[in-house]
C-alpha cells in the first residue's frame, strides 16, 4: 500500500508569541500508526501518521482507492 502524500503550510500567527507557540505545539488532530481493515479483509490504511495544527491547511493527495476518504471518515468519527 502506498503512503498517503500529505502537504501542509505553517499557520499564520497573530496571537502573542507564547500563546501562538502553545497552539502550534499541540496538534488539533493527530493520527498515530492508524490501521483500517474492513470486515471483508480489505486493508484500507496501514501505519498512517498525521498531525494537523490549528489554522493549518492540509491536502490529502493520492490515486483513487489509496485511503483518502477513509482517513477523513476516521477523523470525523
Amino acid at each position: 500500500m502506498a503512503d498517503l502524500p500529505m502537504s501542509h503550510s505553517m499557520p499564520s500567527v497573530t496571537a502573542p508569541a507564547a500563546a501562538a507557540s502553545a497552539a502550534v505545539a499541540r496538534p488539533l488532530v493527530t493520527l498515530s500508526g492508524v490501521d483500517k481493515v474492513y470486515a471483508n479483509g480489505t486493508e484500507a490504511l496501514r501505519g498512517v501518521d498525521l498531525a494537523i495544527g490549528r489554522a493549518e491547511f492540509v491536502s490529502l493527495l493520492g490515486p483513487s482507492g489509496c485511503g483518502k476518504s477513509t482517513v477523513l471518515r476516521l477523523i470525523a468519527g
